[in-house]
């Protein structure tokens, strides 16, 4: 069970024969009568833990509190299970001292045992494709020769590595993980490219935390160098409507030259002291030199050449923004 819809299954699970039952863990509260995180009911004899950052601002009051809950789930973790950490983050560092499991580190530290040394993505008839070399040991591993993977940036590298440590160390053999990871085609709405011309290029993704929308974004820039690029949008998740990201989410999106921001319906219910304040968000993004407007009616002022500048088109929200996206390939459509 995964947390997005596999691009090869249209699904997000899958019933096996194998040993292994494979989990998204999630730290989020388990039910309305149930305030404990989902995960508190896994028992993981393997576990990643990819980073560790704060969120869910209405369940967990603080960064602290989040701490907590994962500290908890470490110490579930049998003696002859597996926790496999990203080392560039110290406080995983922290978290798995005293750990009854074996831990093993990844990330581009280099005192992690699965190292990332490089990865390099390219775009090629509307389809992303890496090249992921690490170094475990003295030895140097590829992973994307044969089969390019269609996952770009240094994050999904690092994400592939983090599932290659795991599964080394339960015991397959390097050639079944590198098919494994050569032969999988990604998930719906994480970089999910959605329309392409030979300079305009739109896709839809699930990011909304700040540093996910951060690290996607970068990726997708440093991929193709885009002469312009517009980012639409919504904060709607739990935290992300709240104002505890305001500055973050200011510095995050103006990483685009132009930014559409969707109002959430849900926003209102947030208390009005809590709130993310959209106007100030615009306005922030404003002072940094870049245009930024509240996404409304379409996109009547969205000025478009198909034959002029390159352009990346990129919808972020935890919410499928159906309507806007239809809207806008529409357009798109028209101008053909």
């Amino acid at each position: 069970m995964v947390g997005g819809v596999l691009r090869e299954t249209a699904l997000n699970f899958h019933l096996g024969r194998g040993n292994w039952a494979i989990v998204k863990g999630d730290e989020y509260p388990s039910a309305f009568f149930d305030s404990s995180p989902k995960f508190k009911h896994y028992k993981p004899f393997g576990l990643i833990l990819t980073s560790l950052e704060y969120d869910h601002a209405d369940a967990y009051p603080n960064f602290d509190s989040l701490v907590k809950v994962f500290k908890e789930l470490v110490s579930e973790v049998p003696q002859e299970g597996l926790i496999v950490i990203n080392r560039d983050y110290e406080i995983l560092r922290k978290l798995v001292k005293d750990a009854k499991a074996r831990v093993v580190s990844y990330g581009k530290d280099p005192k992690a045992e699965f190292r990332l040394l490089k990865a390099t993505t390219i775009f090629e008839h509307g389809r992303f494709k890496t090249r992921v070399i690490l170094r475990h040991g003295k030895r140097r591993i590829e992973v994307g020769k044969r089969e390019n993977i269609p996952l770009p940036g240094e994050y999904n590298a690092l994400n592939l590595i983090a599932v290659y440590a795991l599964l080394y160390h339960l015991g397959f053999s390097e050639d079944k993980i590198i098919d494994a990871l050569e032969n999988f085609a990604g998930v719906k709405r994480r970089q999910e490219v959605i329309y392409v011309t030979e300079n305009i290029i739109v896709i839809d993704d699930f990011a909304h935390h700040p540093t996910a929308v951060k690290e996607t974004f970068l990726g997708l820039k440093e991929t193709i160098n885009f002469e312009r690029t517009i980012l639409i949008f919504e904060p709607h998740t739990n935290t992300s409507r709240r104002k505890v990201f305001q500055r973050d989410y200011e510095e995050v999106l103006s990483l685009a030259d132009e930014v559409f921001i969707k109002k959430s319906l849900l926003l209102e219910k947030v208390p009005p002291q809590e709130r993310l304040d959209l106007e100030s968000l615009i306005q922030g993004i404003r002072r940094r030199g870049k245009k930024a407007k509240l996404l409304e009616n379409g996109f009547p002022d969205l000025n478009l050449n198909l034959n002029g500048e390159k352009t990346l088109i990129v919808f972020m929200s935890s919410q499928f923004m159906w309507e806007e996206i239809h809207n806008l390939l529409a357009l798109l459509k028209s101008y053909v």
